[in-house]
Order: structure tokens, then sequence, then C-alpha cells
């Protein structure tokens, strides 16, 4: 229901009443829910612009294994922004969302290797093979554009 205000398929958009229906389903555990409040906060769509909100928000997703909060996770960690920057973990998470089969963070992934001391790669990649087999892979095609 909150894809059809926020897109306006069928009905008038409206990115208020999208971002209640969202949080319905966040609020529910749903981590495509809780992806799309963190996107609706990571644009300012219906609420206050908030990179700390949706920063909270794509945890959660990524908590249970969402790919798309992984890969925006790891952008917002990589420009620190609602955090402070952490390319070694920006890594992990695209990694992780990469395993998973979702290569939509592939750019990001080629900046981070050339950025990283081969040490930090290791590490990054075994943190990265322990949260993607520890989690569920929910793979969900989002507008990734940071």
């Amino acid at each position: 229901m909150g894809y059809m205000y926020d897109s306006g398929l069928g009905v008038v958009a409206d990115a208020e009443l999208a971002v209640s229906w969202y949080r319905r389903a966040a609020e529910s555990e749903n981590p495509l829910g809780e992806y799309n409040v963190g996107d609706m906060y990571l644009q300012g769509k219906g609420v206050a612009q908030s990179d700390t909100q949706a920063l909270q928000w794509f945890q959660k997703a990524s908590d249970q294994g969402h790919t798309g909060a992984r890969i925006k996770l790891a952008y917002m960690y990589a420009q620190g922004r609602g955090v402070k920057p952490d390319l070694e973990y920006s890594y992990v998470l695209t990694t992780a969302a990469s395993l998973a089969g979702d290569n939509r963070g592939s750019e990001l992934l080629s900046l981070l290797e050339r950025r990283l001391s081969p040490e930090q790669l290791k590490n990054a990649k075994a943190r990265a093979f322990t949260l993607q087999s520890n989690s569920p892979s929910l793979i969900a095609k989002a507008n990734l554009t940071p």
C-alpha cells in the first residue's frame, strides 16, 4: 500500500501517507518496510530528512539480511552520512550483499578495494562471510542511488 502512495500507482502520490504505510510494516519488523522507511528518511520524502533515522532503519533491515539496506548502509558509512566514516565496515556490508547475489554495490566495492589495505580487505572479507552466513538473504530491488 505504501508503494502505491509513494509512486502514485493508481492513486494520488502522497509521501506522508506512504511513510505511514511503510512504518506499519517496519514496526512489524518487516525488512522491506524498514528499508522503505529508511529510504524515506534518507531522501526527506514524507518526513524530515534525517541521516540518523535512515541509518537506524537500514540497520534493522540489514540485520534481517535485506541486501538493498546493506548497500545503502555501506554508502552511508563510506560517505560518513549520519555516522563516522568506516570504509572497512562499508566493504563488509557491500561484500555480504554481493555474497547473497546482489551486485548493485560493485562500483563501491571497486572504490573501497583501492582505499583499504590488504589487511583491512582480509578482515572485511572474513566479517562479510560471517555476516552473510548468519543471516537470511533478502534481495529486494530498490533504487540505490546514494
